[in-house]
Parts: structure tokens; C-alpha cells; sequence
């Protein structure tokens, strides 16, 4: 009786291991988002449905400063384009890469 006890206990921690590792695995991986994904600075292209890149979990892509006319109209032709990605459009700071057509939040003017 005391073995099957003992062979409970020791199934029942494995179980708790694994489902810890589990987690910790996919904590681990979220933070990471996909592999190859872009971070601050870096660009993707998007054109159409074929996307090249993602931005990584927490950046955001915003379009180039100079891609922009006085009307936040893109100047680009077509359905490609390509964007930069970075945490800093809502900082509260109007950032270099920013203007008041692709980050309105830090660049009021």
C-alpha cells in the first residue's frame, strides 16, 4: 500500500512538472511572437496579401515620414508598400521616424 502511495505522489509532481514546463515554454515563445519577426527600425514590405516580415509583439508598423504628402496620402503607387516598425509612436515624443500622418498621437502638428 505504501508503494502505490509513493507511486501517486511521484506521478502526480511529474504531471505538475510538465504542465510547469508547458507554460514556461509558451511564456518563453509569446515573448519571442515569430521567429523573424522585425523590431525598432527594421521594415517590412507589404504588398497586397504578401506580407514580407511582421513586426514583433509590442512594435507597430507606421509608414515612412517621406512616404507621405502635406495630406497624409501615401505618394506610393499600387497596392505595395512597405512600413518601419517601432515602439516609440506613443511615447509622447514626435520621434524622427514619426509626423503628424502616421503617429498623430506624439506629432500634433
Amino acid at each position: 500500500m505504501e508503494k502505490s502511495f509513493k507511486l501517486i505522489i511521484f506521478v502526480i509532481v511529474a504531471i505538475v512538472i510538465i504542465i510547469a514546463g508547458f507554460v514556461l515554454y509558451a511564456i518563453l515563445l509569446k515573448s519571442d511572437d515569430i521567429k523573424g519577426c522585425k523590431t525598432e527600425g527594421e521594415i517590412i514590405s507589404i504588398c497586397g496579401t504578401n506580407d514580407d516580415g511582421v513586426c514583433c509583439s509590442g512594435y507597430r508598423g507606421i509608414n515612412p515620414k517621406d512616404s507621405q504628402n502635406e495630406n497624409c496620402r501615401i505618394n506610393e503607387i499600387g497596392m505595395c508598400g512597405w512600413e518601419i516598425c517601432t515602439k516609440k509612436c506613443g511615447n509622447g515624443t514626435c520621434d524622427k521616424i514619426e509626423s503628424k500622418c502616421n503617429c498623430p498621437e506624439d506629432c500634433k502638428n
